[in-house]
């Protein structure tokens, strides 16, 4: 009964579908040391980072980049966001003090996200889905004032002294997925206008697209501090606090955003994650449904409402949805991955391992569909292939205890004690609280004895 037990528990772990990654992030940096900043060196201060972490910076208009340590802490800010020792100004070609458009990488762990949220800039929906965040604009511009390349390269035409041509180039930046130069556009847009709350909503939906939920936080409340009664603007923020971890705060926004527009699916759909994340189950399904009834051909609520489904076990209905936003969105690889979990557990392994199949092609950095098409191969006694996905997913998310756990189950029934002590050591290091790992371990320890 305790492996049953085992299986059973893994199942539906995937269901939060978190993720780590490591992504640019485009930012104004300035080259300046602050005073918090001891010492010379290959040094940085930042709002956020933690301490001893190492970015590397790389100068958007030359090239060049380095390596820095993080040794002193800034004010989170929309234009000064992280600041370099002069030695590491003079590695990207910045003179001590000024300031440059650069981006950064750093490890973060993506918080979890239920399906997809929208963002709205300009009236314009653009899907932000899971920790990858992606753009997908439909804003155009016909009439571009200047090539994206005078900004990037800091140089500003005099010609430009009325804050919306900053606007048009901003738009036109984003129309070519140049959220960087985008972001400084509303930056300079700001400095001349600064009432102006359309432009802290866009640089906010920009913020909120590059993974920077802080900034975002920052530039929505700005916003609403300006303008009051904005309906997407609660919305995003709702999204930035949920990407941060406040769902209570979340779930306060997303009912301003409905209150202040009823008839919106995208504010049914956010209000509908924040419950859902929250344990609200039925609120959250209550919101997907009502996002359905208002807009039939939005992909979102269908799987989200899906994934509520999953949760408490409503596996036929909860299928239904995934079909249909399989339907909307075939190249959606988590409404496989999450077909796949309902089919599963229907007892209906070859379904699901077909599903797992599809979502491993559309998506293979989705380490949730490796592992759940291994514990769907280790349950039907296919050890090898079990095995190989669970590596697969290691490799994906070392952090993943319950990966290691199951992968120690399959090495055992194939009878290599050693491997599987191995992982449900992982596992344990992994989660030191984690029941079924340490029963294991203690189950290879009898079997050892015995030997």
């Amino acid at each position: 009964m305790k492996k049953a037990a085992l299986f059973a528990a893994a199942l539906f772990v995937a269901a939060g579908f978190a993720a780590a990654q490591t992504d640019w992030t485009s930012l104004v940096q300035a080259g300046a040391a602050t005073v918090e900043m001891g010492g010379e060196g290959l040094q940085a201060a930042h709002p956020t980072l933690p301490m001893g972490a190492r970015p590397t910076v790389r100068n958007v208009a030359t090239g060049s980049e380095t390596t820095v340590t993080v040794t002193g802490r800034i004010p989170a800010s929309a234009e000064r966001v992280i600041d370099v020792s002069a030695d590491a100004a003079r590695a990207i070609g910045l003179e001590p003090g000024g300031h440059v458009l650069v981006r950064y990488s750093a490890p973060t762990a993506a918080p979890e996200l239920h399906g997809r949220a929208n963002v709205t800039i300009n009236n314009r929906l653009v899907p932000v889905e899971g920790a990858g965040v992606t753009i997908h604009s439909r804003v155009t511009q016909t009439r571009p004032e200047a090539p994206i390349r005078d900004f990037v390269n800091g140089k500003i035409v005099g010609d430009f002294v009325y804050w919306n041509v900053y606007t048009r180039r901003a738009l036109y930046g984003l129309s070519l997925g140049e959220l960087d130069a985008a972001a400084w556009e509303y930056t300079l847009e700001l400095r001349i206008n600064p009432g102006d709350a359309e432009a802290y909503r866009n640089r906010g939906g920009v913020h909120l697209f590059r993974g920077e939920y802080e900034l975002a936080l920052l530039d929505f409340t700005r916003a609403i501090n300006l303008e009051a009664d904005v309906s997407v603007a609660y919305g995003n923020r709702g999204i930035a606090r949920h990407m941060l971890g406040d769902f209570a705060g979340a779930l306060a926004d997303h009912d301003r955003s409905v209150a202040l527009n009823p008839g919106s699916a995208n504010a049914r759909n956010g209000r509908g994650n924040a419950h859902f994340r929250m344990g609200n189950v039925g609120p959250a399904i209550a919101d997907y449904s009502s996002a359905i009834d208002l807009d039939p051909g939005l992909v979102n609520p269908h799987f989200n409402r899906g994934l509520a489904r999953l949760s408490v076990g409503e596996l036929e209905p909860a299928i239904a949805d995934f079909n249909r936003a399989i339907a909307l969105a075939p190249d959606l690889a988590r409404a496989f991955l999450g077909r796949g979990l309902a089919r599963h557990g229907r007892g209906e392994l070859e379904a699901a391992i077909a599903d797992y199949d599809r979502a491993v092609g559309l998506n293979p950095g989705l380490a949730d569909a490796f592992y759940n098409r291994g514990n769907a191969r280790l349950e039907g006694g296919k050890l090898e292939a079990a095995i190989s996905d669970f590596t697969s997913a290691i490799g994906l998310n070392p952090d993943f205890a319950w990966a290691h756990n199951n992968r120690g189950v399959a090495w055992r029934r194939a009878g290599n004690l050693g491997l599987a002590a191995e992982d449900f050591e992982a596992a344990l290091r992994l989660d030191p609280g984690h029941s079924y790992a340490s029963d294991n371990m203690e189950n290879v320890r009898r079997a050892r004895g015995s030997r």
